[in-house]
């Protein structure tokens, strides 16, 4: 996680010890209810997501109105509309193969096959199905990246 997130990604003690720090009450219930544990990872994973956008928004001068998740976490329907409802953003998850298509479009494109990107996505979007999640409680989700913000503050 680096520098810019202070102790979150460099908590001493356990992995559960480091993922309850934001909140005691969470910690003093993790040994009874484990699935609240993953939760919280989530929520930690979906908060820093809201933050990178933020920073590269701030850095970028643009506003991107759709998130693309690609890879195995398009599995997670959880992970991606807790993302979609942190970011405000609609989110679009898929393909789940994305680096073997790839791989496999930037072959095509080598051997000729393909003429440009723009071709090679259009093949891999007509072949592929996407999932895509909408933001939904986005002001409550506002008000706890608030809290986040202010938790994980330097």
């Amino acid at each position: 996680i680096g520098a810019r997130y202070g102790s979150l990604g460099r908590a001493e003690g356990s992995f559960i010890e480091a993922v309850c720090f934001l909140e005691e009450p969470l910690a003093n219930l993790v040994g009874a209810l484990e699935g609240l544990y993953f939760f919280g990872v989530i929520v930690a994973v979906v908060a820093l997501a809201k933050l990178t956008l933020d920073d590269l928004e701030d850095c970028t001068g643009k506003t991107y109105p759709a998130i693309h998740v690609i890879g195995g976490g398009t599995k997670d329907t959880l992970l991606c509309q807790m993302t979609a409802s942190s970011c405000n953003r609609q989110v679009v998850a898929g393909p789940i193969e994305a680096t073997v298509l790839g791989n496999i479009a930037v072959q095509l494109m080598a051997s000729g096959a393909v003429k440009s990107v723009a071709e090679a996505r259009k093949i891999v979007k007509a072949s592929e199905k996407t999932v895509e999640y909408s933001p939904v409680d986005a002001d409550k989700w506002a008000e706890a990246y608030e809290r986040f913000k202010a938790v994980t503050a330097n």
